[in-house]
């Protein structure tokens, strides 16, 4: 039985490398409000809110939606590593099309997506620490780049990331951090 869903298994890569060879700005935009944000909007917040339950609901989103990546991703990950180490480093980026290719896409514009996570520090009045945000603006700015260009490590950087996300999201916010946000 095949494990994945008719639009995964028929997903093409060029109409939406193509779009996003197209529009480089979104990311500089994204990159430039990300930056005003961090450095100017925690003046302008008084007193921290309370986020325990949205936080707790935006956490449960991306461990789920990283499980589903790391599923997808996994699979042809370990078939590209059977063929050495070298191509699945610099080997062809097939791995773009199919199911992995659509959690390969999702990945990339989930980057936008998970500058909230510096948000929720921000409104929590929370330090944001510098590995905090540049680690979230080079990984969105780099995964544009590699995605447009169709690096071939691409498939280690997401399955990697999909991992660890999945891990540090059930493992970091169990009832006890959670507790400590309110």
């Amino acid at each position: 039985m095949d494990q994945f869903l008719e639009f995964e298994r028929t997903y093409r890569k060029d109409g939406l490398i193509d779009w996003s060879q197209n529009h480089v700005e979104l990311p500089i935009f994204a990159a430039a409000f990300y930056l005003v944000m961090v450095f100017y909007l925690p003046g302008f917040i008084k007193k921290p809110f309370s986020l325990k339950k949205p936080l707790a609901l935006w956490n449960l989103i991306l461990a789920i939606f990283s499980i589903m990546g790391a599923s997808r991703t996994i699979p042809v990950f370990l078939k590209n590593l059977e063929k050495g180490f070298a191509h699945s480093v610099c080997g062809d980026v097939s791995y773009l099309d199919g199911a992995s290719g659509l959690w390969m896409a999702l990945f990339i514009y989930s980057k936008f997506f998970e500058l909230i996570d510096t948000l929720f520090l921000i409104l929590h009045k929370r330090d944001v620490i510098f590995l905090h945000w540049f680690h979230h603006l080079t990984v969105l700015l780099y995964c544009w780049q590699a995605f447009c260009y169709g690096v071939s490590f691409g498939l280690w950087f997401a399955t990697m990331n999909y991992v660890v996300r999945d891990v540090l999201f059930s493992f970091t916010y169990s009832e006890d951090s959670l507790m400590s946000l309110d």
